[in-house]
């Protein structure tokens, strides 16, 4: 029963929207003094009954997810690693680590930016992986992502993408590491990665994908 409760919760974050995006080039902005990514001190401490309510709350919540992770698997099945071919969707978020601006916006700037994602993937039986940010069920150009997937279901990837610093087209390079879960027919993928655009300029990123297989 614990195991049927854990995968509602992953179903539920699935409704996503398919990315728009392909092959993204991110140009270098920067943050304002004052703006969006100054910190500010959170006020006043909480109560200490709040605090203990909150710290029961916590206690439930970790015991969810060691039931949902007692549910995984590496098992997948009579297609093995093939199976985890095609077309996976979900969100990609970037998180500010230097001083460049996240978002169109450059007065604006934002510490942290999640975006509709879609990425075909394709595994062969030894655990090749290649993989296009793109809608195309069958796209043409060179991977976006390339790398490998672990009996452990472990996934080493490299993606390339475009950045221009300073009017300048540049390629980047970002290690992604992460995994595939597998909860009954349910297939999920993390991966996280450090994207330096323009170290240079401070234009530093972490970039997770969170993918459910479709």
């Amino acid at each position: 029963m614990r195991c049927q409760i854990g995968m509602v919760v992953r179903m539920m974050s699935r409704s996503v929207l398919p990315n728009t995006r392909v092959q993204r080039t991110r140009v270098a902005r920067f943050a304002r003094p004052g703006s969006p990514l100054t910190r500010h001190p959170l006020g006043r401490p909480l109560p200490p009954a709040l605090l203990t309510r909150l710290s029961s709350a916590s206690l439930i919540i970790a015991g969810v997810l060691l039931t949902i992770a007692g549910c995984a698997s590496t098992d997948l099945g009579p297609g093995g690693k093939t199976s985890l071919s095609g077309a996976w969707e979900g969100t990609v978020e970037e998180r500010q680590l230097g001083t460049c601006a996240l978002g169109l916006n450059r007065d604006q700037p934002k510490k942290k930016l999640t975006m509709p994602s879609q990425v075909q993937i394709v595994i062969d039986q030894d655990g090749t992986l290649n993989a296009w940010e793109s809608q195309t069920p069958t796209p043409t150009d060179p991977p976006d992502w390339e790398g490998t997937l672990g009996e452990d279901l472990g996934i080493r990837a490299s993606r390339t993408s475009k950045a221009e610093c300073k009017g300048e087209s540049t390629s980047v390079t970002t290690s992604l590491t992460g995994r595939v879960t597998a909860n009954g027919a349910s297939r999920q993928l993390e991966v996280t990665g450090r994207e330096e655009t323009c170290p240079t300029l401070g234009c530093i990123f972490e970039v997770t994908y969170r993918l459910v297989k479709k």
